[in-house]
């Protein structure tokens, strides 16, 4: 499982690199740091190092609410961007997690020596099954939250993003059954009906856990591969239309006198010089003695231009 969260975490650090933050990014370094603990090793370890009284248990547990909160956040965000909802409950929840996690934890009797099956030792008593019931519920919530704005602004989207956050939903709606039934196996111990739950030791309970993260993360990439791809394909057709509106200047320009320029900057962005020599051929194309510098498909071909420089402002008229 964290290696999954951690190639999650891989695939957003571009994203990081440009904006300097990403809530998907800290999700998923936060929860795969949690999920590392599960490996007993490494369990044995970190608790060693911090007392010896399983208060690793309670790092992952906490790591793993932090980064839930982090992915609550990101997605919800994401999918109701401008619609100008506000968050009814703020970070109350994660707080309320963590605090009530806490007071279980603490509450445990006999938490040393470490025990990599912490399940099976503690949650016979009250204050262990709440405190590992307090996450997955937890758990449940963020997934509800996360399937519910899904569910409400998914119809709006088109193409890829409609994709991926589809997958966020059938992730989310998978999770809350994943939840479910880790809660009936936290609660296995003290609740005799629920015994034959009790299988958190077997390799279907990890599948269980796993099948939620997989359709998540891949919505979550889908949008963003498809941003760079729609990037590096702008970017491709914008160097290609500037050679070709370029010799078009030149060209037209040599019939009124290249004096009718527009002044240029060390700055400007090949967008910003297509603009700029856009304008310069109509100037040029009016100044011209018979008003006809260009040609037909020439004139078209500017049109083109501009509709997909400015889609949302251009009339088709120079």
């Amino acid at each position: 499982m964290a290696a999954v969260l951690y190639l999650l975490g891989v695939a957003r650090i571009h994203v990081v690199l440009n904006n300097k933050h990403d809530r998907v990014f800290n999700a998923a370094a936060l929860a795969g740091t949690g999920a590392l603990l599960t490996n007993p090793h490494v369990y044995v370890f970190i608790d060693g190092l911090i007392g010896g009284q399983n208060w690793a248990r309670w790092a992952m547990h906490t790591l793993m609410a932090l980064g839930l909160w982090q992915l609550r956040c990101a997605i919800t965000e994401a999918v109701s961007q401008g619609s100008g909802r506000r968050d009814r409950f703020g970070a109350a929840p994660m707080y309320l997690t963590v605090g009530l996690q806490t007071a279980l934890f603490v509450m445990i009797q006999g938490r040393a020596p470490t025990t990599t099956n912490f399940v099976d030792t503690f949650n016979a008593q009250a204050a262990g099954a709440g405190f590992y019931s307090m996450v997955i519920v937890y758990i449940a919530w963020v997934c509800a939250e996360i399937a519910t704005a899904c569910y409400r602004f998914v119809p709006k989207m088109r193409g890829v993003f409609r994709v991926g956050f589809s997958m966020v939903f059938v992730g989310s709606a998978l999770g809350i059954a994943a939840a479910a039934v880790m809660l009936c196996d936290s609660l296995s111990h003290v609740v005799p009906v629920l015994a034959t739950m009790n299988f958190h030791t077997t390799p279907l309970y990890v599948v269980i856990q796993l099948i939620p993260i997989v359709f998540c993360g891949i919505g979550l990439t889908l949008p963003v591969l498809a941003g760079r791809v729609q990037k590096a394909r702008n970017v491709r057709w914008e160097a290609e239309t500037h050679a070709v509106i370029a010799a078009l200047r030149t060209r037209v320009l040599s019939k009124v006198g290249s004096e009718r320029t527009l002044g240029t900057t060390t700055s400007t962005t090949t967008k910003d010089s297509l603009h700029r020599m856009i304008v310069e051929i109509w100037d040029a194309e009016l100044a011209s003695p018979d008003g006809h510098a260009l040609t037909a498909e020439e004139r078209t071909y500017l049109l083109d231009v501009e509709r997909r420089l400015n889609p949302a402002t251009a009339n088709g008229t120079p």
